[in-house]
């Protein structure tokens, strides 16, 4: 039988860990199978840099225009 396990420290959940159990020898044994897997989101972090990042480069393109003639 296959199950999920979820771990909460400082707050914060982990998981799901996917464990396995199985009889051996009389015996009731667990086996880890899978841990979380990466998700494909953009964090909130690196999406606000991004912007901030973007927003500066416009900036001093603007800026500076009149000095390189590239716009």
């Amino acid at each position: 039988m296959v199950y999920k396990k979820y771990i909460k420290r400082n707050g914060k959940t982990f998981g799901p860990y996917y464990y396995e159990s199985y009889r051996e020898n009389g015996k009731v044994k667990t086996r880890f199978i899978s841990g979380p897997k990466a998700s494909g989101k953009i964090s909130y972090k690196k999406w606000i840099g991004g912007v901030i990042l973007f927003l500066i480069i416009v900036g001093v393109g603007y800026y500076f225009k009149n000095y390189f003639k590239v716009f």
